[in-house]
């Protein structure tokens, strides 16, 4: 039990770490939070920064919501497979737990951002399809209204 505690832990932590405060540092020294709506995604960075600041700050959301549903549950720790739970179910708590740092990150006094980019990070990673299908309606909805 102490491994799945610890990987839903890690989880959270790495949907806390915040990617437009570390582009907006590495590029201007800008804290997002405070231009725009003062919300720390990509849609508040495209409004005040531009496409490329944006484009960076929704690679790293993306990405970390990747690398917790591929990376937790096929790793072991303490050099056992000590889980008394499937791989499946692991997953997607890690996936929950990714979403749910990024938007209310310890960090951050639990202000973060909406969650967007790291859904789809997280669907990337165990789901294709269903994103895919998602998009598209998302998509249709976007040109028919």
């Amino acid at each position: 039990m102490l491994e799945l505690g610890l990987k839903i832990f890690l989880s959270y932590l790495i949907g806390s770490f915040n990617g437009s405060l570390l582009v907006g540092k590495y590029l201007g020294g800008v804290d997002i939070r405070k231009i725009g709506s003062g919300n720390a995604g990509g849609t508040n960075a495209l409004r005040t920064k531009g496409k490329v600041f944006a484009f960076l700050v929704i690679s790293i959301d993306v990405g970390k919501g990747i690398i917790p549903v591929v990376l937790f549950p096929t790793m072991t720790m303490f050099g056992t497979d000590s889980l008394e739970v499937s791989r499946e179910w692991l997953t997607y708590v890690c996936g929950a737990a990714v979403i749910f740092g990024h938007c209310f990150p310890v960090w951050f006094d639990f202000s973060g951002g909406k969650g967007a980019a790291t859904t789809i990070g997280v669907l990337l990673g165990t789901s294709p399809f269903i994103l895919s299908v998602g998009m598209i309606i998302w998509l249709l909805i976007l040109v028919l209204i």
